[in-house]
């Protein structure tokens, strides 16, 4: 009997703990990655906007809306292709088109590491969002969600870029 006792309390305990890590992003435990959204960036002094698709899977499409200068430009990250579409013209390469170092390229990082949530540390919670800090590629990131579990900013502090996600 003791030992039935000890073992249902141990179930009861694992199933307890196990239990209260779940809301480390919202009420489902859950953080979503596979979204559609326009992105408004703030990076080397200037503003940037951009509908961003991301997949946990890694593919990831990026299409500018402004500057004017380059409105319609728009890049694709899908199974280690990438491409590069500006109105009538494209290309398909089979390495990253943009520098290492561009915030473009940092964010698409950061969204592609956030399968791996054990890499994130709580930081804050406040009026529904929370706030996490990560690290990907020697880089250090900030990312807020929403209680949905939508991501709603990045911040590179290091890059000095804040990007801020809005939903339809």
């Amino acid at each position: 009997m003791k030992k039935i006792t000890v073992f249902l309390f141990c179930g009861f305990l694992t199933f307890f703990l196990m239990g209260c890590d779940k809301n480390a992003f919202n009420d489902s435990g859950d953080l979503i990655i596979n979204f559609e959204s326009d992105v408004h960036v703030e990076a080397n002094n200037k503003t940037y906007e951009f509908k961003i698709f991301h997949t946990p899977e890694g593919i990831n499409t990026v299409t500018f809306s402004k500057p004017e200068s380059i409105k319609g430009l728009a890049f694709s990250w899908e199974s280690g292709k990438y491409k590069v579409l500006m109105k009538d013209l494209s290309g398909e390469f089979n390495i990253e088109p943009l520098t290492e170092d561009s915030f473009v390229s940092c964010i698409i990082k950061v969204l592609n590491s956030l399968n791996d949530k054990e890499n994130l540390n709580r930081i804050s919670d406040e009026e529904g969002e929370k706030t996490f800090k990560g690290k990907c590629e020697n880089m250090d990131y900030e990312i807020t969600v929403n209680r949905k579990g939508e991501i709603i900013r990045i911040i590179l502090p290091d890059q000095k870029v804040t990007a801020t996600f809005k939903y339809a």
